[in-house]
Order: C-alpha cells, then structure tokens, then sequence
C-alpha cells in the first residue's frame, strides 16, 4: 500500500487576489514553493501551511478560500 505524502510548511504554496467578487490563486514562487511543486502536483499530495495572518477576509471571502484551496489539496 503507497502512503499519501503530506507536505507540512509555514506557508501554502498560492497567492490569493481578490478584484471585487473575483478571487484568483496564483503559484507562489521561490524556495520550498517551487522546490515540491512536481512532488505535490503529481503525487496528489496534502500541502498543510497556513496562509498570511494579515490577511483581513471576510467570511465569505474566507469560504470561498478554503474551497479552492482543497481543490487544490492544500489545507
């Protein structure tokens, strides 16, 4: 049996961009980011970070974050 490799950081490995009712990730860039970008793509990874704390969202801003966000398997 293949285990699931979790990646456990500091930080996720995206960049969130709000433009009024519009929210975009965006790959984060350098360092460990970058580094397991391939690992945690191809092996269907689990990414456990946390995202800035001065990040001021919303709850439903938040919500929505968190969604696409496990889309992506980062929690």
């Amino acid at each position: 049996m293949v285990g699931r490799t979790i990646i456990v950081a500091n930080r996720i490995p995206f960049n969130a961009n709000f433009s009024g009712r519009k929210m975009t990730l965006e790959r984060a860039v350098g360092g460990l980011a970058t580094g397991l970008r391939g690992i945690h793509s191809s092996l269907g990874s689990l990414w456990v970070g946390s995202f800035p704390p001065d990040r001021d969202l919303s709850a439903s801003r938040r919500r929505r974050l968190l969604k696409a966000l496990s889309d992506e398997g980062v929690v």
